[in-house]
């Protein structure tokens, strides 16, 4: 199905998730879903801590194990709380 088909249907739907599917750039949809099977996922080498925030209500990605912080938003949790996140991780950027 053609994306820019999606696109318009999804901006029919009220709801935060087809909101930002019917206003996505139907390329970066289709690179992003080729990315997502080539991505080889986090290295254990990583030398600084994780600082992990999810939103309560993300339909998009499942929570993960652990968390260090919950916020009651969705799958757009750091533009429609972004305040929330600059405080939580402003403590580890400096």
């Amino acid at each position: 199905m053609p994306i820019e088909f999606v696109n318009a249907l999804a901006g029919k739907i009220n709801s935060e998730l087809t909101e930002m599917l019917s206003e996505s750039d139907p390329d970066f949809i289709r690179a992003m879903c080729k990315a997502i099977f080539e991505w080889k996922g986090i290295h254990k080498e990583i030398e600084k801590k994780l600082f992990r925030i999810h939103g309560s209500r993300d339909l998009v990605i499942s929570s993960p194990e652990r968390m260090d912080l919950i916020l009651p938003g969705g799958h757009l949790l750091a533009m429609t709380h972004a305040q929330e996140c600059i405080k939580a991780i402003s403590p580890f950027l400096f």
